[in-house]
């Protein structure tokens, strides 16, 4: 949300993600204050792809107050980069937390939305950049694993294999015998 006023620990949610995952390297999310436009420091990085989730936190409590602006760039495996255009939001830690009259709907608290960069491959050579706002975060778990592996006891493993052996020589012997007879006959 542009000019969201934030407080603490702000989650930042949006996409970063750039149409495929052997292009796609990382994202970044910096800060900037108002002041100083040029003065860009990482709040997080992540090789992974977000489309619609969590991207990160930011810990405003390591600014000081005032106005700052937020970007995303997502990194090409080449290196080259898509960035969304500045987001201004306001740090308003040392202000007084206002006491809300009571009402039926709290207040949510403010999400800092990021446009994402999205690329579209037209042609294999031609590249369209397409910025989409973020709206949902989807939650994936991962599957159970078991905490042990239980192998089977090699003595009775041994057995069966030597069981088996002594039953196959058998039945190659009594065929040699059937054999032998039959060429006596």
């Amino acid at each position: 949300m542009a000019n969201a006023r934030l407080r603490g620990t702000t989650p930042i949610r949006g996409s970063a993600y750039l149409g495929g995952p052997s292009i796609f390297w990382k994202y970044m999310i910096y800060y900037a204050p108002l002041s100083q436009p040029q003065d860009w420091h990482q709040i997080t990085y992540s090789e992974r792809e977000v489309r619609d989730g969590h991207l990160g936190e930011w810990d405003t409590t390591t600014v000081p107050d005032g106005t700052y602006n937020l970007h995303l760039r997502v990194v090409y495996e080449d290196g080259n980069y898509e960035q969304t255009p500045p987001r201004q939001v306001v740090v308003v830690n040392a202000e007084p937390t206002v006491t809300p009259t009571p009402t039926e709907t709290p207040t949510p608290t403010p999400t800092v939305v990021l446009i994402t960069p999205t690329v579209v491959v037209v042609q294999p050579t031609v590249v369209r950049f397409t910025p989409t706002p973020s709206l949902v975060a989807t939650r994936t778990s991962l599957p159970e694993v078991p905490s042990s592996i239980t192998l089977p006891d090699m003595g009775i493993v041994f057995n069966s294999v030597l069981f088996g052996a002594l039953v196959a020589g058998a039945l190659f012997a009594f065929l040699i015998i059937v054999n032998l007879i039959k060429r006596l006959i």
